[in-house]
């Protein structure tokens, strides 16, 4: 019982700590640009967002498959590009993995 009120007060004591300043930095994505190029003629479609990747990758792959009715499977995401909140922007690339699928 003293263990479990000791713990209580110490709880208590530091609720009331607090610092200035930073506490730390959250990285989140801002902005996404999508790529979807198609496999007969090698056309890129493009896509911009701010909501979500895969909002802006749908997006660009309905531009693709609404050309492209022939053959819509053959519309594959080519890359990704994801811009965060300090500047910092990453790159995936998918086009082979996808190639390699629809080949099978």
């Amino acid at each position: 019982m003293n263990k479990l009120l000791g713990i209580l007060v110490s709880c208590i004591f530091l609720s009331g700590c607090y610092t200035t300043g930073t506490t730390g930095y959250t990285e989140y994505p801002t902005k996404f640009y999508a790529s979807v190029k198609h496999v007969d003629n090698e056309k890129t479609y493009e896509n911009y967002g701010s909501i979500d990747a895969s909002k802006t990758s749908s997006g660009a792959l309905k531009k693709c498959t609404s050309e492209n009715r022939s053959n819509p499977e053959g519309c594959l995401l080519f890359f990704l590009e994801i811009t965060y909140n300090n500047g910092k922007t990453s790159r995936i690339n998918y086009w082979d993995g996808q190639l390699a699928n629809y080949k099978i």
